[in-house]
């Protein structure tokens, strides 16, 4: 254990050649996750589902970590809120039904409103989101992130935070 905990932290892709009851250890898997986010791809399946650990990374761990947790932990808001906390790009690995929930979205501009950066590549290949907006199913999938930047509130909410997030808004943002 001594040897792997080492290694893992110099390099958290070690971990992928620890042994599956290392790959299962709460504190290797941490400090692997510690030296670099993509390592909680080589952790054992039960650890990628259990919510407890996920929170914990991401509560320890700037970075990803829900990349590699388990699909219900991905659409868990609560935990893909606490990503978005730590790095906006953690958008990208929340559940399309979380991307689809215009209440979502605002609660993750409103905890960094960097995520208005990254929207519009991770929906408008949302496919699922396509019956948010009253346009054929093609145009709602190309607009739905102009959509979310057209939203008023959505902007407000970023704004407050940093005025530069206005050059993100669309263009077709109504004049109040």
């Amino acid at each position: 254990r001594a040897v792997v905990l080492a290694a893992v932290a110099h390099c958290g892709g070690a971990l992928h050649f620890a042994s599956a009851a290392l790959r299962a250890d709460r504190d290797v898997v941490a400090t692997a996750v510690g030296q670099s986010w993509t390592a909680f791809q080589g952790a054992d399946e039960a650890l990628k589902h259990d919510r407890d650990f996920v929170r914990r990374l991401l509560r320890e761990h700037p970075g990803n970590a829900l990349a590699a947790a388990d699909a219900e932990l991905r659409a868990d808001r609560e935990l893909a809120l606490a990503a978005v906390a730590k790095t906006c790009t953690a958008i990208s690995f929340a559940a399309p039904s979380l991307l689809c929930d215009r209440a979502f979205v605002l609660a993750a501009v409103a905890v960094n409103y960097r995520v208005l950066f990254h929207l519009r590549g991770v929906m408008s290949s949302r496919a699922e989101c396509a019956d948010t907006t009253p346009r054929s199913r093609g145009d709602a999938v190309e607009r739905a992130a102009h959509t979310l930047r057209a939203d008023s509130q959505v902007v407000l909410t970023a704004v407050t935070q940093d005025a530069a997030a206005l050059a993100h808004a669309t263009r077709w943002l109504p004049g109040d």
